[in-house]
């Protein structure tokens, strides 16, 4: 974390509380909602990989 910029560290705390959002809506909704924040907490995921980088091969969905 000491590594962000200010700007780095906002858009981290941003994309953390967007997840954690999504995740409590996929633990207590019936699955076709769970569908939908899924695909919400994927783009999450992939917003903080391209913030913070990996060394590690990873995919994404095209279209």
């Amino acid at each position: 974390m000491s590594k962000l910029s200010a700007d780095e560290h906002k858009s981290y705390m941003d994309i953390v509380e967007d997840a954690k959002e999504q995740s409590e809506h996929i633990a207590k909704s019936p699955i076709d909602h769970q569908r939908e924040h899924f695909e919400n907490l994927s783009t999450d995921v992939n917003d903080l990989i391209v913030l913070l980088g990996t060394e590690k091969m990873y995919y994404t969905e095209i279209g």
